[in-house]
């Protein structure tokens, strides 16, 4: 409680007709402080960001990926989660191609998919869940991200946008802070889309009654706003004229008397608030509050006659959605306003190459810095990739800025959300004012409403370990005070055995220190039980139960920017300077762990040892009926011709049928054996594997294979020094191209950063 107190920034006020001046905390104040609070512990407290070597791949090669888990109101890593579960699923048929397991370590998961040869064509989303960071109650999933799959990357097929063809428009108007109330100069944004959610830009005209007001148009993707002073006397609608339709729009209800919260102006150190009320209310204390991810970082309070200015310092705010709520006495809400603050509290990452055009199988040496906004150096951990630019997805507006500060803090799906950090400050600016506007504080995660809503406690889906129960047996039942215990073993590693203790209830777990003990491998589990018939067990399946509360909540994914030309969209025109060449990934072959060695010991004990085939000695029949407990009788060879005796009787052994068969072991399967052996089995987490990367100062520059490597370089972990630098070494391949590098990472306080290059290769002419 005193640490969420010291939260709570006194903002210093300056009011137009009344003086406000600022006063200690007030027990009123600290009392709505804390109120949120203890509200935020509701929201997940993690969130899961997905970051891959590139954004188109071809059948046959490895996705490589890296998971940042963050605190979800801080953004420094989370310790919360050990395990990080992994799929990929075909978008179109909703199956799974990928189910794994991977270690988190420190807040951070890292590793590879591999995409058979088999897939087919289209989109994929690769998904992350983590206990911390995926619930039933919650209704929407964030942590995920799509990739194109193609067979032959040269394919120039288009990609695949979502622009609607059907001319009918969505149309919605967004009092600023909530209400529009008479006789008080209001500001109404607006939105306009298509049923696929994409913007339209529109111009409409304002009619008070049938004479027209104002006319208007959108600024930025379908959205706009203007100002006006409603009367409680006069109706209220608008007609677009660009693109002319038919429909007539009606504004919200407004009230004849109430208060409004408006954003007067904004600099980098300060917001500027105007609160107005109608002339028939009383005069009466309120209170503004400022919060930020679900932590209050300031308070004001001040006397309420007509007008109010309330001027609030951004110098201890982070960077994203902060929403201001406007208080009566009573601690009752009566305006909200969200706006996006501090934009420049980010990483600064810069990327400098030692060359400007590198030759084929050239040596590159990547120099990477960060800084925050003033200049200091940041400790921070990054993921760089460096590809060929023709496996690079246009369309694709997501990065970590856009995931943490926009996508995940705002319901609903965003149009081109990577606008908003790229764009020029002006026209950034005033867009993202609009998306605050219009996609309004209710769809906020952090409201109160919203947070209300959530069931408290979480419902979780998965737990780091695996989980297993044995079966209920009437044995067990009458003696309870037992102890039982499964042990767990991975003989295909080492020979160490795991006793694990079952509870009263059956249930035990397959802990994360012995899923990375056995990474890459199976955990084998047999219950050690003292009696006859030992009890089967019953293993927990993470990923039904995964897909199973997946099926009730909506995958959310940034609409695709569509404002791409063809030709980039296609990259049908880019010279690589070179034949076009069939293939230019290194293939990678897929293995199965199931039938390791100790499967195949298990298999032939169940077809030898198990197996009560025999063949006589005396007549060489196979399981003779004549001379069935013969001591010299010895095992049948596979692939033999034996003699059977069927339909034999000893009262007329001349009646039985002398048969020929070809003998061959029987075929069991893995099921099959793991259950006569009364085991389970458990994946490990899927095996670390290191990223390939060729050296040529050792290696021939003479060798006659061809280096076809369209990713030089992925580095999921760079962590820079206390001067915020780091230098990485890699080699070009034999890709004449230009090559896309991408930089994203997180430092040690919660800044986000991104940062791009590019790379030049080409091939040196030889001349004699």
């Amino acid at each position: 409680m005193i640490r969420d107190r010291r939260l709570i920034l006194l903002f210093l006020c300056s009011v137009l007709f009344l003086p406000v001046r600022a006063q200690s905390y007030s027990a009123e104040q600290i009392e709505l402080a804390e109120r949120l609070h203890s509200l935020a512990k509701n929201a997940a407290p993690e969130l899961a960001y997905i970051q891959t070597s590139k954004d188109i791949y071809e059948t046959g090669e490895a996705l490589w990926f890296k998971v940042y888990l963050l605190d979800s109101r801080s953004f420094v890593p989370s310790l919360l989660s050990q395990t990080l579960y992994l799929q990929l699923i075909n978008e179109t048929s909703k199956k799974a191609v990928w189910q794994e397991k991977y270690e988190v370590l420190n807040g951070f998961a890292n590793g590879q998919v591999y995409l058979d040869t088999k897939l087919t064509e289209g989109n994929y989303l690769l998904e992350a869940f983590t206990p911390a960071s995926f619930f039933n109650d919650s209704i929407e999933f964030y942590a995920v991200r799509r990739i194109m799959v193609k067979t032959d990357i040269f394919d120039h097929s288009p990609l695949i946008s979502t622009v609607n063809k059907n001319n009918t428009i969505q149309f919605n108007t967004f009092p600023e802070g909530g209400n529009l109330v008479a006789g008080i100069q209001n500001k109404l944004a607006f939105k306009a889309v298509g049923l696929s959610g994409e913007p339209i830009n529109i111009k409409g005209t304002l009619y008070e009654d049938t004479t027209p007001v104002l006319v208007f148009k959108s600024i930025h993707a379908g959205m706009g706003s203007f100002s006006f002073t409603p009367d409680i006397r006069n109706k209220y609608l608008i007609r677009l004229s660009e693109p002319a339709i038919d429909s007539v729009f009606l504004l919200p209800e407004i009230y004849p008397s109430g208060i409004t919260l408006q954003l007067a102006g904004r600099d980098k150190e300060y917001l500027s608030f105007k609160i107005s009320q109608s002339p028939d209310r009383n005069n009466e204390v309120v209170y503004l509050r400022v919060q930020c991810r679900g932590v209050v970082y300031g308070m004001a309070t001040g006397n309420l006659k007509r007008e109010l200015w309330i001027k609030m310092p951004l110098k201890e705010l982070p960077q994203g959605i902060a929403e201001v709520t406007l208080f009566n006495s009573t601690f009752m809400p009566l305006a909200e306003r969200l706006v996006y603050i501090n934009q420049d509290r980010k990483l600064g990452i810069e990327a400098e190459l030692s060359d400007e055009t590198f030759s084929t199988r050239g040596k590159v040496k990547l120099k990477i810095s960060v800084k925050d906004e003033k200049g200091q150096p940041i400790v921070a951990n990054l993921g760089v990739s460096i590809f060929d630019k023709l496996y690079q997805n246009p369309l694709d507006s997501n990065n970590i800025l856009v995931y943490y500060y926009l996508s995940t803090q705002l319901k609903g799906r965003i149009y081109n959300p990577s606008f908003y950090f790229n764009a020029d400050s002006n026209v950034r600016e005033e867009g993202l004012d609009l998306l605050m506007l219009t996609q309004g504080w209710r769809k906020w995660v952090w409201g109160e409403t919203n947070l209300k809503n959530i069931k408290e406690p979480r419902q979780h889906v998965v737990s780091d370990a695996t989980n297993g129960k044995l079966i209920a047996h009437s044995i067990w039942k009458k003696k309870r005070n037992e102890k039982l215990y499964v042990v767990a073993y991975s003989p295909n590693v080492d020979k160490k055995t795991v006793l694990m203790q079952v509870d009263s209830s059956g249930w035990f777990g397959v802990t994360p220190d012995l899923l990375k003990r056995w990474e890459g491998d199976y955990v084998y589990l047999k219950p050690l039980w003292k009696h006859n018939y030992p009890p089967p067990i019953k293993l927990t399946s993470p990923f039904d139960s995964i897909n199973l509360v997946l099926k009730s909540k909506e995958v959310l994914l940034p609409y695709q920017n569509l404002n791409i030309s063809e030709k980039e969209s296609s990259d049908s025109s880019f010279s690589r300077g070179m034949v076009s060449i069939p293939q230019v990934t290194i293939k990678g072959r897929k293995t199965t762990a199931t039938r390791g060695k100790y499967m195949e010991k298990l298999d032939n004990h169940v077809k030898f040892d198990m197996n009560t085939d025999y063949v006589c000695p005396e007549d060489g029949y196979l399981n003779c009926p004549i001379h069935p407990n013969s001591i010299l009788a010895y095992k049948p060879y596979e692939g033999v011709i034996y003699r059977r005796l069927v339909n034999y009787s000893p009262s007329c052994p001349d009646c039985a049928l002398e048969l020929y068969i070809w003998y061959f072991l029987p075929k069991y399967s893995d099921d099959w054996i793991l259950k006569m052996n009364n085991l389970s089995i458990v994946k490990a987490y899927y095996a670390n594997r290191k990223f390939y990367q060729p050296d040529y100062d050792k290696e021939s520059e003479a060798d006659a294979r061809s280096d076809l490597r369209n990713t030089l370089l992925w580095e999921p972990s760079v962590i820079t020094d206390a001067n915020g630098e780091a230098t990485l070494t890699f080699f070009c391949s034999d890709i004449n191209s230009d090559f896309v590098g991408r930089i994203e990472g997180v430092g040690e306080e919660g800044l986000l950063g991104t940062g791009n290059f590019k790379l030049t290769v080409r091939k040196l002419k030889i001349t004699p």
